[in-house]
């Protein structure tokens, strides 16, 4: 599943729902720069058959508190996305370009 959140008034509400749910991987991609749009069309392409992955495409970044921004992020503040086990708890950082095929390996290494 994948969600844009784009500045909308229900970004955050979405994007509690996704981190507060149990049984899934969240990988998350921030900001919208050049490439941005092929990293998560490859990322929306090997989640699309697991109800358990989740993209979230945060192009407004502002949606994050800065306590979470360092949470996810923290040293890796270049990284374009993170990945969150089904814990929350970071399973990698991704520089956003990677392959499908590397980013399926990703949740699959999360997911174990």
């Amino acid at each position: 599943m994948l969600f844009i959140l784009d500045g909308g008034s229900d970004d955050r509400a979405i994007l509690d729902k996704e981190l507060n749910h149990p049984a899934k991987a969240v990988l998350l991609i921030l900001g919208d720069g050049p490439g941005r749009g092929s990293f998560v069309q490859n990322a929306a392409q090997v989640t699309a058959a697991f109800p358990w992955r989740t993209v979230i495409w945060a192009k407004d970044d502002a949606v994050l508190s800065a306590a979470e921004r360092q949470a996810f992020f923290g040293s890796a503040a270049s990284a374009a996305a993170v990945l969150l086990d089904r814990d929350d708890k970071v399973a990698g950082h991704l520089s956003g370009t990677e392959s499908a095929f590397a980013i399926d390996r990703a949740f699959r290494q999360a997911q174990a």
